[in-house]
């Protein structure tokens, strides 16, 4: 029986292989439940490896990795700030306005 990470390793090279895998062949090839292999799956997705899609995993060909919130929150302060600047002289008093969420918008609530 391999452990998780050799499994793991052998689904990568599967999905990179043959474009796509599906939960039941990946459960058979390997002989562990579904379970298992969906575990796996969620294991790799978040990890950037595979994409999950109805039952299967794709390749993961985009792989950017997501910066955290801290690592966002230190990305292009200034340009936050004139953003959130800019947003401020187009709002008078007694607009309602929506704020997504981010850090831009976190910047923009600090100003306006």
């Amino acid at each position: 029986m391999k452990s998780a990470v050799e499994r793991r390793m052998e689904i990568i090279n599967v999905v990179n292989r043959d474009g796509k895998a599906r939960v039941e062949d990946l459960a058979a090839l390997f002989n562990v439940s579904s379970v298992t292999i969906r575990s796996d799956l969620s294991f790799l997705e978040n990890s950037g490896y595979v994409v999950r899609s109805h039952g299967a995993a794709i390749p993961n060909t985009g792989v950017v990795a997501e910066l955290t919130v801290h690592e966002k929150r230190r990305h292009n302060p200034d340009i936050k700030t004139r953003i959130g600047q800019a947003a401020a002289k187009l709002i008078s008093s007694g607009d309602t306005i929506i704020l997504d969420s981010g850090t831009t918008a976190k910047e923009n609530n600090r100003i306006i």
